[in-house]
């Protein structure tokens, strides 16, 4: 688990052989590997959460945490997802040390416009197209159900239901929420990745959320493992065995689920125009959910 092990934490891929990354890609996790937003979520919530158990302020903090997620995104060769993560969270960083607010819209069109600042021929690759059209379906496609107020009366219902039945609703729920946004952002995503790699893959959509659970222990477990080795090094065993379990278990799940009946398709060539109108019809469609959610908050003030 090497390979893979030296690609999730450092971003280097040449340890992993084609095989193991046509495994990925055949299944449609590919971007479990890819230095992205989740690893820096990941790490970026884990020191922010050590750094106010250690009663660092908050604007100290903001200032530790972009630099670390810098340095970070540095070190992994500041490719064009885990560059539109580090903008955006030095953003969201510059917000709370400016004490003003941080809009996610503003944050995502300057993560653009620096990426086409630094290397204007990145905005043409899958990878930058994959990585910015997630993040759009995310915010404006799905961000909204998580900020529609929440009825009294349905807090009522839930407070009357057994304890049990509350604690049950409650591990359901984001569970049922990873797998629809895991959806929505497949279909969104699909036709891309079908125009540009000639390749569908619905089993992306089972073993995904499973995989980023998987994927952020033993990236957290992995960090902790090269950090304890020089300050700490009677953990390491443990650390290390931690990694390597998770990304034993992930392994496992993709080479299990590339077998499967269905998991994954070649097609053919899909025409230009097709995939310009698929992608302009989803752009508007966000834009007016976002609007007609901009419209209701008004009407609820």
């Amino acid at each position: 688990d090497s390979g893979v092990a030296t690609a999730l934490l450092l971003g280097e891929g040449a340890t992993m052989t084609t095989g193991d990354w046509e495994k990925y890609m055949r299944t449609g996790v590919i971007h479990v590997l890819a230095i992205s937003g989740q690893h820096l979520v990941v790490l970026g919530a884990f020191a922010w959460a050590v750094l106010r158990l250690a009663g660092v302020r908050r604007t100290r903090g903001a200032w530790a945490v972009a630099s670390f997620l810098l340095t970070y995104a540095l070190l992994t060769g500041g490719r064009t997802p885990v560059l539109r993560s580090t903008i955006t969270v030095c953003a969201c960083c510059g917000g709370m040390i400016l004490r003003r607010p941080s809009l996610p819209a503003n944050s995502f069109a300057l993560a653009w416009l620096a990426v086409a600042a630094l290397n204007p021929t990145d905005i043409c690759s899958a990878g930058c197209q994959l990585s910015f059209l997630a993040v759009a379906v995310l915010y404006w496609g799905l961000s909204r159900w998580q900020r529609a107020p929440e009825d009294p009366l349905d807090r009522l219902v839930e407070a009357s239901r057994p304890a049990w039945q509350r604690i049950l609703r409650r591990l359901v729920r984001p569970i049922l929420l990873t797998y629809v946004a895991t959806a929505v952002v497949w279909f969104a995503a699909a036709p891309l990745v079908a125009a540009r790699y000639h390749l569908v893959s619905p089993v992306a959509i089972l073993i995904g959320p499973p995989l980023l659970v998987l994927s952020g222990a033993a990236l957290l477990s992995g960090f902790l493992l090269l950090t304890t080795a020089v300050v700490c090094w009677p953990l390491v065993p443990v650390l290390a065995c931690l990694t390597r379990w998770t990304l034993a278990v992930a392994e496992f799940l993709v080479r299990s689920s590339e077998h499967c009946p269905f998991a994954y398709r070649y097609v053919s060539d899909i025409p230009s125009w097709w995939l310009f109108g698929f992608y302009a019809g989803l752009l508007a469609f966000l834009r007016s959910e976002e609007h007609t959610s901009e419209l209701q908050s008004h009407h609820d003030l």
